[in-house]
């Protein structure tokens, strides 16, 4: 009984076997007896019908990418902060010889294809004594461009040491435009009779919004140890470097302390406190800004100083009378100005009908180039860019790094071996634009 029940469980399998067989040897003759007027859908496949016209047509279709989704080799290169890959030309140009535009991800794949392919690059001769002072400049644009990325931060720190108070906008007496022809009436006589004059008010108004810039308290005290925590360690005398003077809180007293810090970090401290200004915004009763205005915010190089003895704020004359709103805020309560230390600003703004009645509310700011500072960043390095001089002019304020700036990678001449065109974890070939924030 067991050989026989094995006997047809082999014969069921032998017949499914065949029949399998059949189905793909005769499905090639099949498609080679259609004619060349017949598709699929003719013939009872995924087109359906039997009829030409019962059947559905395919065709084709390629949507292009997004603009802003596309970006040519070099512009993948910088933004990735890739290492190049010898790709072929037909990947790289158009035929007429534009750098061809794709996507991050068809990018990636063109370089894992090609990446296993060696790319021959020339290795510059190193000598005696040339190869020591080389690595001598290596090093020292090294520690100069982790400096200035240090004084960067501190600088950055800096201006979020302060609050602001906004006063009461004040509008002076607008003057009338009278209509001296439209109510003239003629007599038959041929005489005019004036009737009433007719009064007009200007199309637009100005109004002075006062802004008060204050020290936040204990920023006196730990700004300076901040600063002396942070920049200790490149404090060294020597060629290329000068003294530094801060004030710091030490032992229970304000100390004067003298740090010797290389001229590029100096230069970057002054030149960014000329791009510092104070922004004061109007909103309406929804919240949307309806102007903005900037000026100068009067902080220096000397900060330090400013912040321990900020300037005195009093009326002129001094003990006049306030009649509202005088020494009022935007929102109520008193600004008790007279006596107050801290920076005293006015902003005129010329406003419409419409914008003079919405105005609801306001708010002030320090901002760097039109945008507020805690939104200021380096961008990475671009491979294959240009480098300013070492030790140069390109550590100031139109070398790379800096907000806005633009230009070149500063302090450093050339690439560095193992570091790319720029130095790691600082500016790279350019900077992170800052429109209205």
């Amino acid at each position: 009984m067991r050989a026989r029940r094995v006997l047809m469980i082999l014969g069921a399998i032998t017949l499914a076997l065949a029949a399998c067989v059949g189905v793909f040897v005769t499905q090639p003759f099949a498609q080679e007896m259609m004619g060349p007027g017949m598709d699929m859908g003719m013939a009872g496949g995924p087109g359906g019908g039997g009829a030409g016209a019962g059947g559905h047509s395919y065709q084709w279709t390629e949507n292009a990418m997004p603009e802003e989704l596309l970006m040519n080799y070099g512009e993948f290169l910088a933004q990735e902060g890739q290492a190049p890959v010898p790709l072929p030309e037909v990947y790289l140009m158009e035929e007429d010889g534009t750098p061809k535009r794709y996507t991050r991800n068809m990018w990636y794949s063109l370089a894992r294809v090609y990446a296993d392919e060696t790319l021959d690059v020339p290795q510059p001769l190193t000598g005696q004594p040339g190869g020591k002072m080389w690595n001598q400049v290596y090093l020292e644009a090294a520690v100069k461009h982790n400096e200035v990325n240090v004084i960067w931060e501190r600088w950055k720190d800096a201006l979020t040491n302060f609050w602001f108070e906004v006063g009461h906008p004040r509008i002076g007496p607008q003057l009338l435009r009278y209509d001296w022809e439209r109510k003239a009436m003629h007599n038959p006589d041929g005489t005019v009779r004036w009737g009433r004059w007719e009064a007009t008010l200007p199309d637009s108004f100005t109004i002075t919004v006062p802004v008060v810039m204050h020290v936040k308290d204990g920023c006196q005290k730990n700004y300076g140890r901040k600063f002396y925590n942070a920049l200790k360690k490149f404090d060294n005398p020597g060629h290329g470097r000068s003294p530094f003077e801060f004030v710091t809180w030490d032992g229970g007293a304000y100390r004067k302390v003298r740090f010797y810090l290389a001229d590029e970090a100096i230069q970057v401290w002054n030149d960014l406190w000329g791009r510092v200004q104070v922004q004061l915004r109007l909103f309406d009763p929804e919240g949307k800004e309806i102007v903005r205005a900037a000026q100068p915010s009067g902080l220096t190089p000397g900060l330090f100083t400013q912040m321990l003895h900020p300037p005195t704020i009093y009326y002129t004359p001094r003990y006049r009378l306030l009649l509202p709103p005088d020494d009022q805020r935007f929102n109520g309560g008193r600004l008790n100005l007279d006596g107050k230390e801290g920076w005293y600003f006015e902003f005129d703004f010329t406003l419409t009908k419409d914008q003079l009645k919405a105005l609801d509310n306001a708010a002030a700011r320090i901002v760097v180039d039109g945008g507020p500072p805690e939104q200021m960043k380096f961008i990475g390095p671009v491979p294959g860019g240009a480098a300013g001089g070492a030790g140069g002019a390109g550590m100031g304020p139109g070398g790379a790094g800096m907000p806005g700036m633009g230009g070149e990678t500063p302090g450093m001449g050339g690439e560095m071996p193992g570091m790319g065109p720029a130095m790691p974890g600082g500016p790279g070939g350019g900077a992170m634009g800052m429109g209205p924030q």
